[in-house]
């Protein structure tokens, strides 16, 4: 009996699988994964633009202050989009997004033009012109595919902090 073709089955699937393995990681991995051949599929990530210098943070015996203009506090809905990052239970500072520019990296909240009544809360992963204005494309964390082009009227809050 010829074991050749059973040997060769075997190996077959485990290349495929670690193909495969390797193709999800590369998707929906948050930091670097060895030994993936699909790497070049999750380029490296953009932290957001920090927009608090240490000097605006005060910490004495009463607790804690930050010196900035126009902070607001946020709640989030349990998504999942943003984990670990951000969940329900977590407290976001923001400030408003026309106080500021808008970088790749920054985590920002907007109100999608499907539903305007609500806001999401993802990261800019990438910034377009087109027609001579700015347009950011969003996307979730865990999302496998990004919201679109959001411009910078939809875009109303700007995340500086988030309290665990």
């Amino acid at each position: 009996m010829n074991k050749m073709p059973y040997l060769s089955a075997l190996v077959l699937v485990f290349v495929l699988g670690w193909a495969i393995n390797s193709l999800y990681s590369a998707y929906s991995a948050e930091e670097e994964v060895p030994f993936t051949l699909f790497a070049f599929l999750n380029p490296h990530k953009a932290a957001p633009y920090n927009r608090i210098d240490d000097s605006q943070i005060l910490i004495n015996n009463e607790g804690l202050t930050v010196v900035q203009d126009r902070l607001t506090l946020a709640n989030y809905a349990p998504t999942g989009s943003m984990l670990p990052f951000i969940t329900e239970g977590h407290t976001g500072i923001e400030i408003p997004a026309s106080d500021t520019e808008i970088y790749v990296g920054d985590i920002v909240a907007y109100r999608p033009s499907f539903s305007p009544n609500t806001l999401v809360v993802h990261q800019v992963v990438e910034i377009r012109e087109i027609n001579g204005e700015n347009c950011y494309i969003m996307k979730g964390f865990n999302n496998i595919v990004s919201d679109g082009c959001i411009k910078k009227d939809q875009v109303e809050y700007v995340l500086v902090g988030v309290l665990f």
